[in-house]
């Protein structure tokens, strides 16, 4: 069996991890918990991005005061798990969880959307862009709380997969420079965009929060260094423990909120054991099959 090899550098602790097949069917989630100022993935909104130590799902989250937008859209805006070639990477599903604390109007009835974006490798150019989408469950209203959303993505299809569509971001009236097969191995960028991006709608101030950006693949890279395997222990609902992988700068934060070290216990560990109290797998509410096609 080979181990991957996982260090922890906050709190100077490198550990030996069995792949996460062994817990987690064969799968990894890298989960950005912005718990002790971490933002890997350089997630913002735009505007007056705070990193607040309390109160997410749980813990720190990345917060939004005052932005004045037709339509919110939390995206990366630097490197890491979240962007690269999907394909290669054996990427099944991207996540968010998101709350809103005010609107001016109703945002009813808006979907939230995924878009991957292709630069076409000129980042400063953003009328060459190409992207994909996909419409998923409706935004959080005021007074919803914490909504999670995931999103699966089929990368290893070689044609748009159903639901999902092309988009041209630099002239939304000329076809995409890219296809699917382009797009999904050159992604550039994550957006979580609020509403259809091919709609516009009216201009209101938001006050919003985004937690544990996450993203799913079916393989675990060798020698990743940067993240750490965690046992996530929500509170009051130990039942809910679930293995994820967080930056290693996010580590004595979890710790600090219960969470601990290395995988949470399956149904039967590594070495032949059987626990005595097998965690069960975190509940998600899975986006549905359907979809809207745009005309």
């Amino acid at each position: 069996m080979r181990y991957g090899r996982l260090c922890a550098a906050l709190v100077g602790l490198c550990l030996a991890a069995a792949p996460l097949g062994s817990a987690l069917a064969g799968t990894t989630t890298v989960v950005e918990s912005f718990d002790g100022g971490g933002n890997e993935g350089g997630w913002t909104w735009g505007f007056g991005d705070t990193i607040v130590a309390n109160g997410g799902n749980p813990g720190a989250y990345l917060a939004t005061d005052g932005l004045d937008t037709f339509a919110p859209r939390p995206q990366t805006t630097t490197g890491g798990a979240f962007i690269g070639d999907y394909r290669a990477k054996g990427v099944l599903g991207v996540g968010v969880d998101l709350i809103t604390f005010h609107v001016d109007f109703s945002a009813e009835g808006r979907a939230l959307t995924l878009v991957l974006v292709h630069d076409n490798d000129t980042p400063d150019d953003p009328f060459d862009d190409t992207a994909v989408y996909f419409l998923g469950e409706n935004i959080p209203l005021e007074g919803e709380g914490w909504k999670s959303y995931d999103f699966d993505v089929p990368s290893q299809e070689t044609s748009l997969p159903a639901g999902w569509q092309l988009l041209n971001l630099g002239d939304s009236g000329a076809a995409p420079i890219h296809d699917w097969n382009e797009v999904i191995q050159h992604v550039s960028a994550v957006w979580f965009h609020y509403g259809d991006p091919t709609f516009f709608y009216i201009f209101q101030q938001w006050i919003l929060g985004l937690d544990n950006p996450r993203i799913t693949t079916g393989t675990v890279e060798p020698g990743d260094e940067r993240h750490v395997p965690i046992c996530h222990h929500p509170p009051n609902r130990p039942e809910n423990a679930r293995s994820i992988i967080v930056g290693a700068s996010a580590v004595a934060a979890h710790l600090a909120h219960g969470d601990t070290l290395g995988l949470c216990p399956t149904a039967e560990s590594t070495d032949g054991t059987k626990p005595a109290k097998p965690a069960k797998p975190a509940k998600r509410t899975p986006v549905p099959n359907a979809f809207r096609t745009l005309r």
